[in-house]
């Protein structure tokens, strides 16, 4: 079994645009939701209605090994850790999507995935919503539809470019969200030619610097440095991604820029612990600011200095968990301990996402 990234989550209001309406919509936009496209995986979701809303929401997104569900000794403890957190009292349907290498005759004949779903089904909270055959799907190599027999799908299911040409996936690639091939492309690339030199050059030079200088003046300008590029990745100089990379080895640095990331504050105003842990208190659901902090990270992950990119790539992780990317948080999280076996900010990430933990927001959304 395995149980890496068992709990990836997503925020409901990040499913548009365009809405989603319809079965082939949903399918068509969970890929890009969990950012890479799975396989052998059930995710399960939700339709939920606060009280008093007239219109209906998706719920967060739990994606399960279906080696895991099958498991006699822990398919029980895996779908549990799923259902317990992913499915409160707003909710009114439960949605499960399996997906599979094979095709979809095959999968339907597959008695593995009747028993994945048995294993959720039996774990969902009593008085709730039950799974129901209508609101179970799967994806194939050559088709989609119910897993169940229907009159509703085709034998050979439907085809799989009404998903992948879908105005849902559309709308997914315009607003910048991607879906890899393989879980294992969500980890960091470093960049190379003259990006690479002029960024390790910095790097140096800014070992220096932080050795010079008084711990709070260091702290305050790398700050500052991270509050001038944070709001355009793309257009950073090499040299500052560089100077950051370092940076981010400092803790205090570190810590302030992610409670930055998750409240409206500057990361240079956030350089005591105690307004470090005031503002992660605050921290609500996943915004603009946080996507751009989880590019930025990436960023100077891509042009740290070879061995020295464990700080970058804790801070992603730590961010793309918050941000409900389960999938990259652990697969980067792993890729910063290989760096550093001792990194505590990549452990703990590694271990939160293990465990199915969700970020607060989705217990206490604000």
């Amino acid at each position: 079994m395995t149980t890496d990234d068992s709990l990836t989550t997503i925020p409901a209001d990040d499913c548009t645009p365009p809405p989603i309406r319809t079965a082939a919509d949903l399918l068509a936009a969970l890929p890009y939701q969990l950012g890479f496209r799975p396989e052998d995986s059930v995710v399960l979701t939700t339709l939920c209605r606060a009280p008093g809303a007239r219109t209906k929401t998706l719920g967060p997104l739990a994606r399960l090994d279906v080696e895991g569900l099958i498991d006699p000794d822990a398919g029980d403890a895996v779908a549990g850790a799923a259902t317990t957190r992913m499915v409160g009292p707003d909710a009114e349907r439960v949605l499960l999507v399996c997906y599979v290498p094979e095709t979809f005759g095959a999968a339907r004949l597959d008695p593995d995935l009747p028993t994945a779903v048995t294993t959720v089904d039996d774990a969902l909270p009593g008085g709730g919503p039950r799974v129901e055959p209508s609101d179970v799907w799967v994806v194939a190599t050559d088709g989609w539809g119910h897993l169940a027999p229907c009159d509703c799908c085709a034998p050979s299911g439907e085809p799989l470019d009404v998903l992948e040409t879908s105005a849902v996936a559309a709308g997914m690639v315009l607003t910048g969200k991607v879906a890899l091939g393989a879980r294992e492309e969500l980890a960091v690339t470093p960049v190379g030619g003259p990006d690479r030199a002029a960024a390790d050059r910095a790097a140096e030079d800014e070992s220096t610097r932080r050795a010079r200088l008084r711990p709070g003046e260091y702290r305050r300008a790398a700050t500052q440095l991270w509050d001038r590029t944070c709001g355009a990745p793309a257009a950073a100089d090499p040299a500052d991604l560089g100077r950051l990379a370092v940076a981010l080895a400092d803790t205090v640095v570190r810590d302030a820029a992610v409670a930055a990331a998750v409240t409206d504050a500057r990361a240079a105003d956030l350089l005591n612990p105690r307004e470090i842990g005031r503002a992660l208190d605050r921290g609500g659901r996943p915004r603009e600011k946080l996507r751009l902090a989880c590019r930025m990270a990436e960023t100077v992950a891509a042009h740290a200095p070879h061995g020295a990119a464990a700080p970058a790539l804790g801070l992603l992780a730590y961010l793309a968990w918050w941000s409900g990317d389960g999938a990259r948080a652990d697969v980067v999280a792993r890729q910063a301990l290989t760096e550093d076996p001792e990194h505590r900010l990549a452990h703990l990430v590694a271990a939160t996402v293990g465990s199915g933990v969700p970020p607060p927001w989705v217990a206490h959304p604000s």
